[in-house]
């Protein structure tokens, strides 16, 4: 069967929404460090250091993020191959990444959002202070979109009719292939 064109776009963003995501995983690790209760080196981690639920989703997350991501690849290369399980990879993928991304952005606004305030209430007016503010809030505004964006689009498209269609084995009944 020819691969349609759809299957090849996803399958391909996939892999590189793969690639991009393990490089993020890679670059938060710091966070996995972090003890409840230490004193901050940086006054960016101290919400987390602040509040043990948010730092303790962070660290799973960002380890459960690594593991979704191994999943897309994979994903990624089943629908370029036109299997089936390249697409149940895909559905399982969106589903946990936009619980996980609707839990992360709830405590973010919750509780990160509230704690950036409150600290940065107490720093001297400057470009620190500053960015931290649009920081905050970008992160919550892009975590939103970007976070997001993709798994739900990944979802409607995977689990279409035409799209389950594609991937699903042929019937007995039908006559082979002609070549």
């Amino acid at each position: 069967m020819k691969r349609p064109p759809v299957v090849t776009v996803f399958g391909v963003l996939n892999l590189v929404f793969a690639l991009g995501g393990l490089c993020v995983a890679a670059i938060t690790t710091p966070l996995l460090t972090l003890q409840k209760g230490a004193e901050p080196a940086d006054p960016l981690y101290a919400p987390y250091l602040e509040h043990p639920l948010f730092l303790m989703f962070t660290k799973a997350s960002i380890v459960l993020s690594a593991f979704l991501y191994v999943l897309l690849a994979t994903s990624g290369v089943g629908l370029l191959l036109m299997k089936g399980w390249g697409r149940s990879l895909a559905v399982v993928f969106a589903t946990v990444t936009i619980v996980l991304s609707a839990l992360g952005l709830a405590l973010e606004y919750t509780i990160y959002l509230p704690a950036v305030l409150e600290h940065t209430g107490t720093m001297a007016e400057g470009p620190v202070k500053t960015g931290m503010v649009i920081g905050a809030y970008g992160g919550l505004v892009m975590g939103a979109c970007f976070g997001l964006a993709y798994p739900i689009a990944l979802l409607i498209f995977m689990t279409r009719a035409k799209f389950v269609a594609l991937f699903a084995p042929p019937s007995p009944d039908a006559p082979p292939p002609a070549n």
